[in-house]
């Protein structure tokens, strides 16, 4: 529970310290060794018995800046000089915890899946949610 605090804290310093804008433009796609996903053994790949339906998380989205910087405390270990970090989570319980993930409508314009996310997300947003 320290480590979700401590990244909550970090998010929302992130974010006091973040530079303001009217317009944000998309930040590069960050470039990542993709999984093999015919490869069982794939040490990126999630073993079977961890990709469930069942996990209720709670998943704060931000800008990937602001996600480099607040996923560094506790991250367990050194990230090499250069690196981002593109996203973590904590567990809080069985099958519950925290995801800090980049904003999906930066990406919406060129990510059928960021898309989805940013137009799922517009329903909850605000008091009564986005309504089309």
């Amino acid at each position: 529970m320290n480590y979700i605090k401590s990244m909550l804290v970090a998010l929302f310093a992130a974010l006091l310290v973040a530079p303001v804008a009217t317009a944000v433009a998309a930040p590069p796609t960050p470039t990542i060794n993709a999984p093999d996903f015919t490869d069982p053994t794939d040490p990126h790949l999630p073993p079977v018995q961890f990709r469930s339906s069942k996990v209720k998380p709670t998943i704060l989205f931000a800008h990937p800046d602001v996600v480099n910087i607040a996923c560094r405390p506790n991250l367990g270990h050194p990230i090499p000089p250069g690196s981002r970090i593109i996203a973590c989570a904590a567990q809080t319980g069985k099958d519950q915890g925290v995801l800090i993930m980049p904003d999906p409508c930066l990406y919406a314009e060129t990510d059928w899946y960021a898309y989805v996310l940013c137009h799922e997300n517009a329903h909850i947003s605000g008091e009564k949610g986005w309504r089309h």
